[in-house]
């Protein structure tokens, strides 16, 4: 038997298994199979549609974080719409942890009245809060502080160094931060090897040097100079 007449051989030998298999399935059957390919069609359309969508809106984020953020030439920036929405986000990472969350007032080590993640403002003992007050609570004194550290700041900050500032003054309050040697250094233009080690500096409550607030600098600083 030739080459040719064996491949002709196994051609029809396959096409006959091939009929046969087939010819033994129920309409039920056939039925089922072809749902599972629809549904594996389906799925395989759908995740290719929703990959381009995030892809659409990975690219309109980018547009519009570009023009909201008022871009300097060295790529840095004020705080506008949706970036100021990011510096507090990445500013709670650090805020939290350090701050602890207490849904029970309590005196903090200078003797405020303290609740959630270190909120004082018409804070008194005995006062109480949710963890989805205590959420409303960090991110509205979030906003007053950058508020308040924005008026006094005239240079452009990375998202980062925004976020390691607005920490600090969140912890230190928007009088100290504006009148420190820190907010003076980036408005007189000195880089943020300069002014980034100044955080460092605010490591006393009290009179007394916390090992709390010493850590807590540390990872301010790291934020802070890790963009320059």
């Amino acid at each position: 038997m030739t080459p040719k007449t064996d491949a002709a051989v196994s051609a029809t030998s396959y096409a006959g298994a091939g009929a046969s298999i087939f010819a033994g399935l129920t309409l039920t059957d056939v039925g089922i199979i072809v749902g599972i390919a629809t549904a594996i069609l389906t799925l395989l359309i759908n995740f290719i549609y929703q990959y381009r969508k995030d892809k659409r809106e990975q690219r309109l984020f980018q547009v519009q974080m570009d023009t909201m953020a008022g871009k300097s030439e060295r790529g840095n920036i004020r705080v506008k719409g949706l970036i100021g929405a990011g510096v507090l986000g990445i500013a709670a990472l650090v805020v939290a942890p350090f701050e602890g969350r207490s849904l029970v007032a309590y005196v903090d080590p200078v003797g405020v009245p303290t609740i959630c993640e270190g909120v004082t403002r018409g804070v008194q003992l005995g006062d109480t809060a949710t963890d989805a007050e205590c959420d409303e609570m960090l991110e509205r004194e979030l906003q007053t502080h950058l508020a308040g550290l924005e008026r006094c700041i005239g240079g452009y900050l990375t998202p980062n160094q925004w976020a390691a500032a607005l920490s600090w003054t969140y912890n230190v309050g928007v009088g100290a931060a504006c009148n420190s040697t820190l907010v003076r250094l980036i408005n007189q233009g000195e880089p943020p090897n300069v002014w980034c080690p100044e955080l460092k500096r605010w490591v006393y409550a009290g009179g007394r040097k916390l090992a709390g607030l010493e850590r807590r600098r540390e990872a301010e600083y790291q934020l802070c100079i890790g963009d320059s």
